[in-house]
């Protein structure tokens, strides 16, 4: 069995590898609507999420919470779709598939 010297590190180790903010989004491609999780380290600072279209028109924006489930979709037509996603100083931008 090995032991840390030093269990403080061992600790700050583990949060650091989990500083960042996931995002997962299922079923892509989808026939209905998407549905988004968000995970993140960060309580404080809400995240922002823009939807634009292939042509980069903006369709939809939203603010939400790390403990938030969003769906969105049930109402756009087929195609493709980047989900943009800010919190503080991250940013993702994720495609996404309507199929028909």
């Amino acid at each position: 069995m090995i032991v840390p010297h030093d269990l403080n590190s061992v600790t700050r180790g583990i949060v650091d590898a989990y500083a960042t903010l996931t995002v997962k989004i299922m079923p892509n491609p989808t026939r209905d609507n998407f549905t988004v999780q968000f995970l993140s380290p960060d309580k404080q600072n809400k995240i922002a999420i823009s939807v634009y279209d292939i042509n980069g028109r903006k369709i939809e924006e939203r603010v939400a919470s790390t403990s938030e489930f969003i769906s969105f979709g049930d109402d756009y037509p087929a195609g493709t779709y980047i989900l943009k996603v800010r919190q503080g100083s991250e940013n993702q931008q994720i495609k996404v598939v309507k199929m028909k």
